[in-house]
């Protein structure tokens, strides 16, 4: 497509990994992206009145003009729509970060349906990995079939016909191929341990407290705030994760990433730390298996146990590491290079915009 294309943009949450996102975009499109956007509050509210607040601003934008809309898993785009019938003949995309329609929020009978509304109203929608796609529809036909008033199986067929799987840019730099700068901070038996929220912390102090036992030597960095009831020798490192400077220097000063978050859809930390050259270690389920390469699942793969965990930790410590070919690391990074997966998403939209004129 020769010309640029004006790309209005709603994102109710912008904040983490949705403002990244946008950010990148933003900055590597050949397109012209339009933001309006909302701070990154109460999750569960937005989805009620984000629809609301973006007419708002919208009203106050004179000249505006619009080729797509892109929203994200936190609007009501069937609700937008109708307040601003204008940019109702437009091509939309709903871009889908996290699966809402797990946890508590299943629950939720507005939530859910303000889901279903905007997966049915857009004309693709997006999934940042196979693995939330394929939960994220399974999810959507247990509610069809729980709730036949919704319209059975028909509407459920056109959502999986609209779904694609498209990578999101991350910012991250590929492993080099000559790593020895890299390493030259890098300290044997040092754990860069992932404590963010969802994690369960019972699960490292546990691994900890076994490594201690065995009179191991080990040194500890943690993301995502402090890591409690750990033997006292082990020196221990908390990581501000507000500095990227700081979260950068502990990956590459670490030997292995360790993370028990489950179920997780996406996750660029770990992809962050693996590019900074840690050995991760991480929960078979969920998008981890999709991400790491054939050779590491054995090594890298556990099954949230604190006994499996730990035997992978000393697996790595006194086996022979895996080899993994380096054309498996290039497949893997390229699809999230900045450059390389936003001239994917150029190309999607091109498409989707040029269908819609046919």
């Amino acid at each position: 497509m020769a010309r640029q294309l004006d790309i209005i943009a709603l994102e109710p949450f912008y904040g983490g990994v949705r403002k990244q996102t946008l950010e990148l975009l933003s900055r590597h499109s050949k397109h012209r992206w339009m933001v309006f956007k909302l701070p990154a509050r109460r999750l569960e509210r937005r989805l009620s009145t984000a629809a609301q607040w973006f007419t708002q601003q919208i009203a106050r934008t004179p000249h505006l003009k619009c080729d797509m809309l892109f929203t994200s898993d936190s609007i009501n785009l069937a609700d937008f729509l109708r307040l601003n019938p204008e940019f109702g003949h437009k091509p939309s995309i709903a871009y889908f970060y996290c699966n809402q329609l797990t946890g508590a929020a299943v629950n939720d009978q507005q939530t859910r349906l303000a889901l279903l509304s905007t997966v049915s109203t857009a004309t693709e929608v997006w999934f940042n990995s196979l693995y939330h796609m394929r939960g994220f529809l399974s999810h959507a036909a247990a509610l069809y079939d729980a709730h036949p008033e919704l319209g059975g199986k028909q509407p459920l067929r056109a959502i999986v016909a609209k779904s694609q799987l498209i990578h999101p840019p991350v910012e991250i730099v590929p492993p080099a191929r000559d790593a020895r700068e890299m390493d030259a901070e890098r300290k044997g038996r040092t754990l860069c341990i992932d404590n963010r929220e969802g994690a369960d912390p019972d699960v490292y102090k546990a691994v900890l407290a076994e490594i201690s036992n065995r009179r191991e030597p080990v040194a500890v960095h943690v993301l995502g705030g402090p890591l409690n009831g750990i033997p006292d020798e082990i020196p221990v490192v908390n990581v501000n994760m507000k500095s990227e400077a700081d979260v950068v220097r502990a990956m590459r000063r670490c030997e292995l990433y360790i993370s028990c978050q489950s179920c997780q859809e996406f996750d660029a930390l770990a992809m962050r730390a693996m590019a900074c050259g840690c050995i991760p270690i991480l929960l078979k389920d969920g998008f981890y298996s999709e991400f790491l390469p054939a050779s590491l699942h054995t090594w890298c793969l556990y099954d949230g146990t604190a006994g499996d965990l730990i035997n992978r930790v000393m697996d790595l410590w006194y086996l022979r590491r895996p080899a993994v070919a380096r054309r498996d690391l290039d497949t893997i990074f390229e699809r999230y290079i900045p450059m390389q997966a936003t001239r994917n998403f150029d190309k999607r939209i091109e498409y989707l915009i040029e269908q819609h004129r046919m």
